[in-house]
């Protein structure tokens, strides 16, 4: 070896050994816990839609990130105790193809399906190599060497050999067999089969190179023939290459097609050739010492290692960095971080005790004071950074008390250190959890008036924003005015815990809240923050980064969002859309830390971290990614009320008696699962439905054909990235879901409609028959009954004649009666009159008149019945004119200028009743016009009946003349005894008046 060579080689070494910074991974294993039988791992592959197949001395599984599902099918029952020596991946066609032992058959996995494949059809066989590789009739020229005779031979050949490593570049197909190797060029035609080989050759390709490892030497094949060129490795693949000549066990080559790695000492480099120099880069520290295969995942950024004793590894790249120190005697907590401060561009201070070189990534504890820390507090004063210790202030660069203003020192043991501070108007303000003080003149101050507001909560900190200080406590937010040393809740955040203020512009900032959450505060109206799926609780901290995206610390992990978007959804009222970081992301702890003075730290830079329970988060924003689900979904089996059911023509089909159609499914995703929504519901429904887990059940609704979509969204894209998968159904229509069957309901009913209407006619014709029978029947009936009604109608007009006849007959005597009643009682009159004119005795003549006009009384009653048509009732009004009238013919009187005032309510009487009110009337206008106005010059009389209830009247009776007491008078006279009889017959009672007029009342009552 000449200088030179050995120069370069020593360079290439120092680089192999140098290359040992770490990519951190976190590491999920898959084994007996998941469902493996067999811990066994030889090959685990990553399909086209993102499934990992996975190869074990007992069977075959295929994992999605979650599920381990065991390959049985019925069509092959020997397929899940069979073991999988072989297995690869076709590049071009994505299709997985495997080999089984002891049975010693080939199989495909194509599209999530697996089928046999036919020893006869050689097109079909593939060339399945010891690296997850495998060549078939897809590529044009491996076809060619398939088509051939001896294909089967060659390749069968080519199986027995202990190191499987074929290679196939554009023009040439290279295939170990026993002793020597076989170049086949593109016409599928043997070229080379001199090159002497042993049994334990292995091939390396790297574009159309191809590199030979045997017996401790390295060979370049190009073109199908070895080349002379020198291959130049590093110390590592020399290690390799020296591997049987030194007896090294411990360092295997593994992987694929132009992606190799080299195990070593549990360490794992990837393998690069360039400028026919080989060398190695570190990738990671291997999960376990006995790895069988590596297969990276592009498409996931994932590592899949298999393992002869522990199952299978996922290997996920960690997207965070971390601080976490181990734990001395002396601090304890120090992971327990609350605050992290950025002195300069190379140092971050935590409170808790430690400093951090974020360029060399180097930390140091600080061990000052720490059991005596307030860990929530640093203040950051002209330029330098205190802790707050022992009630007092420490410059965490010179551990002295080198301030230079004055602060309110505590000696109270109740005193738990600041909670937080402010520069608001060149003034700086502290608070600790129970009150607030400012700077003056070189002196810390406090309104003990202010301070009481704040009596049962507990100050968590306090943020200048615009012209006051926001104060959050742990029963509600603060507005402080410090102008007017005036405090008023905000409303809307009247009883939250809020632990953490954070401005966004001059209009608005966000509070954080242990126990309820998130809020926004914009333009002085407060919105509740809320996630379409996350429970946000507790919200610690929030950063933004340059692309304009949130990062939100909760005691659920790291939240990201788009800020545009979270403000218009928040200020709309709407669930924001966040991706969330777990522990399964690389975090130390899903529950972060807040309520300190920096409860975040955003570096000039860019860099964003946040101090967690368990240690500090930092991370470059844009080197975080979200990882969007962007495969398949494949149904599983699909079960009809618990049957197998089988696609036909990729439709799912379900006899007419299934009541319940469950669908069992799986799709590819190996981060946090939290960040998918999953849904489903059919193309003639609305609204989407959610899934929990791997599976869905359909009621069945109604028969025939259905699409069923299921769709897969993850949190923080868009939803038009979401995938959505279709799956035709088809419900066998039961007999009443048939046309036929409604037809022959329709029919059924149109027959039953014209039976009914045949029946429905007879009975009419019937019961038209009878009713013109019976119409016939009364219609005689009522012929009868109309001439018997005639016969009626007869003599009753016959007896209504004699009625009238009667009845007038009646009145004519009646009134014939009356009439003569009243000529009898004429007669009479004309006998007194004539025995008074013949009589010369004045007693004998004044006897007579008074009989007269007693007499005249009872003829004026019969007259007026007579006259009247009623002849049972007088008008009573009428009758005492007319009596008035006749007795003035009847009795001489001295002064005949009499006034007679009637007030009479219109009553008629019967004569039971009339003769003697008459009669009473008679004798007391029979005394007026005798005795009652021989003193007066005009007479006046009064007379006045009314009635005053029902059947009961009230007679007055009154004139003008001297008057005398009627009670005391003779009794004797017959006048005055006539009336008080006269009154008794009436059931009346008699009152009178004395003095210039004479005035007398009766009450009575008719017998009516």
């Amino acid at each position: 070896m000449n200088f030179f060579s050995l120069l370069f080689l020593l360079f290439i070494t120092h680089i192999g050994f140098t290359q040992s910074k770490e990519q951190r991974y976190t590491v999920k294993w898959v084994n007996a816990a998941n469902g493996l039988k067999q811990q066994s791992v030889r090959y685990c592959v990553s399909d086209n839609y993102g499934f990992v197949w996975i190869a074990t001395e007992l069977g075959l599984f295929r994992y999605d990130g979650v599920n381990l599902l065991e390959i049985k099918d019925n069509r092959y029952p020997s397929l899940s105790t069979q073991r999988i020596p072989r297995l690869g991946k076709d590049e071009v066609t994505g299709k997985i193809y495997f080999q089984t032992s002891p049975e010693d058959c080939q199989y495909l996995i194509d599209k999530n399906s697996i089928e046999r494949i036919a020893p006869e059809k050689n097109g079909e066989k593939a060339i399945i190599t010891y690296n997850n590789f495998c060549y078939t009739a897809s590529n044009p020229l491996v076809k060619k060497v398939l088509e051939q005779k001896k294909a089967v031979l060659f390749i069968k050949e080519y199986s027995t050999l202990s190191s499987l490593t074929a290679c196939a570049t554009s023009n040439f197909l290279y295939l170990p067999q026993y002793g020597h190797l076989l170049i086949f060029d593109k016409n599928g035609r043997i070229i080379k089969d001199d090159y002497s080989f042993s049994t334990s050759l292995e091939l390396m390709q790297f574009g159309n190179k191809v590199l030979a490892f045997e017996h401790g030497k390295i060979s370049l094949i190009n073109n199908g023939e070895i080349s002379s060129d020198k291959i130049q490795v590093d110390a590592i693949i020399q290690k390799y290459i020296d591997r049987n000549v030194v007896n090294q066990s411990n360092i295997e080559i593994l992987g694929s097609n132009n992606r190799y790695y080299i195990k070593y000492n549990r360490q794992i480099f990837q393998i690069r050739f360039k400028n026919n120099t080989l060398t190695t880069q570190f990738l990671f520290k291997a999960p376990a010492e006995d790895i069988t295969s590596i297969t990276f995942s592009e498409k996931e950024n994932l590592y899949f290692i298999g393992t002869n004793t522990q199952g299978m590894a996922v290997l996920k790249p960690i997207l965070f960095n971390t601080i976490q120190l181990d734990e001395n005697k002396s601090n304890k907590s120090i992971n327990y971080c609350y605050a992290v401060a950025e002195v300069s561009s190379n140092k971050w201070y935590s409170s808790s005790g430690w400093t951090f070189n974020p360029i060399n990534q180097k930390s140091v504890i600080d061990n000052f004071l720490i059991d005596n820390r307030n860990i929530r507090f640093i203040l950051h004063q002209k330029d330098k950074f205190y802790i707050n210790a022992k009630n007092n202030l420490w410059n965490i660069a010179t551990h002295k008390n080198d301030y230079d203003f004055k602060y309110p020192v505590s000696k109270k043991e109740e005193f738990a250190g600041f909670s937080g501070y402010a520069y608001h108007k060149d003034q700086l303000y502290l608070t600790d959890n129970n009150a607030i003080y400012f700077s003056k003149v070189g002196a810390f101050i406090t309104d003990t008036i202010v301070n009481k507001k704040f009596k049962e909560r507990q100050i968590n900190g306090i943020c200048s924003f615009n012209s006051k200080l926001i104060i959050p406590t742990s029963k509600g937010v603060y507005d402080y005015l410090p102008n007017t040393m005036n405090v008023a809740v905000v409303k809307g955040l009247e009883k939250v815990n809020a632990r953490y203020i954070k401005p966004i512009n001059r209009e608005s900032y966000w509070v954080g809240c242990y126990g309820e959450g998130l809020f926004l505060v914009a333009n002085n109206k407060v919105y509740k923050v809320t996630d379409a799926t996350i429970d946000l609780t507790t919200a610690h901290a929030i950063e933004e980064d340059k692309s304009g995206n949130l990062w939100i610390s909760t005691n659920d992990g790291l939240l990201a969002t788009n800020k545009r978007e979270a403000f218009d959804k928040i200020r709309n009222k709407q669930p924001i859309n966040c991706y969330k970081y777990s522990t399964d992301d690389g975090l130390l702890t899903n529950e972060f830390n807040g309520g300190g003075t920096h409860p975040s730290l955003h570096t000039k830079n860019g860099i964003i971290g946040f101090p967690s329970m368990k240690g500090f988060v930092w991370f470059e924003p844009n080197e975080v990614k979200k990882q969007l689900f962007k495969s398949t979904l494949v149904m599983d089996n699909v079960l009809a009320d618990g049957q197998i059911c089988i696609p036909q023509n990729k439709r799912y089909e379900f006899a007419a008696t299934a009541e319940l159609a469950t669908f069992n499914f799986s799709y590819p995703y190996f981060y946090d699962r939290d960040n998918l929504t999953v849904e489903y519901k059919c193309t003639d429904e609305t609204g989407w439905k959610p899934i929990k887990g791997n599976t869905l059940q359909l009621a069945r609704s109604v028969g025939g054909e259905r699409l069923l979509q299921i769709r897969i969204s993850t949190h923080g894209f868009d939803t038009t990235k979401s995938v959505i998968k279709t799956f035709p159904l088809n419900f066998e229509l039961r007999y009443y879901e048939k046309a036929w069957f409604w037809t022959f309901v329709a029919s059924m009913l149109v027959l039953l409609l014209l039976i009914s209407y045949r029946i429905g006619l007879y009975f009419h014709k019937e019961r038209e028959r009878k009713l013109r029978e019976k119409i016939d029947e009364k219609t005689a009936e009522l012929y009868i009954n109309i001439i018997q009604l005639e016969k009626s109608t007869s003599e009753l007009e016959s007896s209504r004649g004699q009625l009238s006849r009667s009845l007038q007959e009646k009145e004519i005597l009646i009134k014939e009666i009356h009439h003569r009643v009243k000529n009898n009682l004429q007669i009479v009159m004309n006998l007194l009159k004539i025995q008074a004119r013949e009589s010369t005795e004045a007693i004998i003549d004044e006897f007579v008149k008074k009989g007269l006009a007693r007499i005249l009384t009872m003829s004026l009653i019969h007259e007026n019945l007579y006259a009247n048509e009623q002849l049972d009732k007088i008008d009573l009004k009428k009758y005492i004119i007319d009596l008035v009238t006749n007795l003035k013919n009847v009795i001489s009187l001295e002064n005949d200028d009499i006034a007679l005032n009637l007030d009479v309510d219109a009553i008629h009487f019967d004569i039971e009743n009339a003769v003697p009110l008459g009669l009473i009337i008679n004798e007391l206008l029979t005394n007026s016009f005798k005795h009652a106005f021989k003193a007066v010059e005009k007479g006046v009389i009064n007379i006045r009946i009314k009635q005053t209830e029902e059947g009961t009247f009230e007679f007055t009776y009154s004139d003008n003349g001297p008057g005398f007491d009627l009670d005391k008078s003779d009794r004797k006279t017959l006048g005055l005894e006539l009336v008080h009889q006269l009154t008794r017959q009436l059931n009346g009672s008699i009152q009178t008046e004395t003095g210039k007029s004479n005035s007398i009342t009766i009450s009575f009552q008719t017998n009516e």
